[in-house]
Formats: structure tokens, C-alpha cells, sequence
């Protein structure tokens, strides 16, 4: 009991430090998430075994439970209006990235990168998705090792952060050609982290931030039918001596009821605020955990491809939405 309790409270404590430090300097636009990961990767690593001998257990539960309760609370920032709001030109957008993105990461990655699958579709997810979000909640589904999310988390984190500060440079150089409305899409449809579409959006006004949030938004909801199928094949493809049942993962359901909660506007503004915010710490508190659980020799050991794959998925996603919104937008 103990080993869960003090595993529970230091990763709390973690993710507490990181949502001061991400008030602290909002000009960084660093997700708390971001920040989370890199806070438990230096403790966990100051503190080495003996540190992760009294908390192994505390964690598990917070990159488990508590995650899967912070993805299911995560349906509060989403409402079928705002989807509606775009249009099929949005729709259609969000779901030709997402696809096609993890797609071209798990085939690029598997065989061009010669990665296991897991950290592929990691990787791939955390890009087609919603960053760093969509890899803590893909890690459970694909029985993935803490140091291939951590990987995948890392090049969400180079690779978001460079698009972030690249897109307004380009932009206000008059270099991408877009008016704000266009800008909104490409923000959207090409950009890792929500926290980062919104820094980048705002370079063209709050109404591109917006259209570039909704978007963006799309391509969390495709997380649900996603992680159902990557459930039932990495079961599948499962080493196990012994046949598993086909694993559901039950709290994408529980993200969709939260959409349509949030959508109906059962609950209040206020209280609204407020469920978001316990999210973001439910979140974070299960990235600190995921950093604390992860050895830099685990990470040496998988090398520079995982950051190859990333910059290939990054150049795809900037490309080809760019593509898709100048042609169709």
C-alpha cells in the first residue's frame, strides 16, 4: 500500500510543479504534459532503481487508471457543433491527415526505420492525433513499454514545438500565401499538441485560433474508433502463450459519452472550467508518472530512428495539409 501511495503522491506532486512552471513562462507555450514527462524523466533518473522500487506500483496506476480517467474527462473540450462548424471540408481534413499519417508511420517505420510496431504506431499516433495526449492513451492499447512512449512523446515534443514557431515566421513573412481562414486549416490539420495550434493559430487572429482549434479537435475524436482498432489488433498480433480476449479499451466510450455530455450542454460553463482543469492534471500527473518510469538507457537503446520517423511524419503533415488547403479550402 504503501509503494501505491508514495508512487500516487510523487507523481501528483510532479504534475502540480509542472502546471506552476507552464503558468510561470506562458510566452514557451509548453504543455504541462511536455513539461510532466521531462520533470519525471529527471527525477526518475536522479533516483534511479531504488526510487522506482517504492513507487512502481503507485505508477503503473496513475499510466493506467488515471489515465484513462483523463482521457474520458478529455470529452469535455469537444462538442459535435463545433465539429459541425468547419464543414465536410474540415471533416474531410481531419480525417485524410489523421489516416494517412498513421498510415505512412507505422509502414515508414516498420520497414524503412526497421522500429518495432509499437513504437511506430506510438510515434505515429502521437503525430496524427493529439501529441503527447494520444501517445499516453495509445500506450495502454498497444501494450507498449514506458520507454516507447517516452520516445514517441519526445519527437511530439521537437517536432510540435518547431511547427509552433515556424508557421507564424512563415506566415507573417508572406511566404505561405494563406489567407487567415486557410491559416486556421493548415494550423489545424498539421500541428502535434492542441496548446501549440492555438499559439500557432493566433499568429492570423483569434478567428483563424479558432477554426485552427476546432480542427484540431476533429482529429482528437478520431483518438476513439482508433484506439478500438489498434485494441483488437495488437491483441492480435500478441507474443502471449496464452490467447487474450479482444481487448476494448472501455474508457474510449466513456470519452465519447463526455462528448456528447459537453455537446448537450448538460453541464454548466463554470463547472465545465472546472472538469477541464482536473483533466489536465489527471494528465499530467500520468505523464510525470510515465517519465518517472523511464530509464535514459532504455531510451539510448532505441536510437535516433524514432526522431527520423518524426521528422518524416512532420514534413508529411505540413505538406500535404498545405496541399489539401490550397486546393480544396
Amino acid at each position: 500500500m504503501q509503494n501505491i501511495i508514495f508512487g500516487i503522491t510523487l507523481s501528483a506532486l510532479l504534475a502540480l510543479c509542472s502546471l506552476w512552471l507552464a503558468s510561470l513562462f506562458p510566452a514557451l507555450v509548453l504543455s504541462p504534459l511536455i513539461i510532466g514527462v521531462l520533470l519525471g524523466l529527471v527525477v526518475g533518473n536522479i533516483f534511479g532503481k531504488s526510487l522506482h522500487m517504492h513507487t512502481h506500483q503507485g505508477l503503473s496506476i496513475c499510466t493506467k487508471h488515471i489515465l484513462r480517467l483523463g482521457v474520458v474527462l478529455y470529452g469535455f473540450r469537444i462538442t459535435v457543433d463545433g465539429l459541425f462548424a468547419i464543414g465536410y471540408l474540415g471533416l474531410g481534413l481531419s480525417l485524410f491527415v489523421t489516416l494517412s499519417t498513421l498510415f505512412l508511420g507505422c509502414y515508414l517505420g516498420k520497414k524503412l526505420f526497421k522500429l518495432d510496431q509499437q513504437t511506430s504506431f506510438l510515434t505515429a499516433i502521437g503525430a496524427a492525433i493529439c501529441g503527447a495526449a494520444a501517445v499516453l492513451a495509445a500506450e495502454t492499447t498497444s501494450r507498449a513499454k514506458p520507454q516507447q512512449a517516452a520516445i514517441a512523446v519526445a519527437t511530439v515534443v521537437l517536432f510540435g514545438t518547431l511547427a509552433m514557431l515556424l508557421y507564424p515566421l512563415l506566415y507573417h513573412a508572406g511566404l505561405l500565401l494563406l489567407s487567415p481562414w486557410q491559416y486556421g486549416f493548415f494550423t489545424g490539420g498539421s500541428i502535434h499538441e492542441v496548446a501549440q495550434v492555438l499559439a500557432a493559430g493566433e499568429a492570423a487572429g483569434s478567428a483563424s485560433a479558432e477554426i485552427a482549434v476546432i480542427v484540431k479537435m476533429t482529429r482528437v475524436l478520431l483518438l476513439a474508433p482508433i484506439l478500438i482498432l489498434a485494441g483488437i489488433y495488437f491483441n492480435r498480433i500478441s507474443t502471449e502463450s496464452t490467447r487474450l480476449p479482444i481487448y476494448i479499451p472501455w474508457f474510449v466510450i466513456g470519452f465519447i459519452f463526455c462528448i456528447g455530455i459537453n455537446s448537450l450542454k448538460m453541464v454548466s460553463p463554470e463547472n465545465t472550467a472546472l472538469i477541464q482543469s482536473f483533466d489536465l492534471f489527471l494528465l499530467t500527473t500520468a505523464m510525470c508518472a510515465l517519465g518517472l518510469n523511464t530509464q535514459f538507457k532504455a531510451l539510448a537503446s532505441l536510437g535516433l530512428k524514432p526522431f527520423y520517423l518524426g521528422a518524416v511524419l512532420w514534413l508529411w503533415l505540413m505538406l500535404s495539409t498545405f496541399t489539401v488547403v490550397v486546393l480544396f479550402v
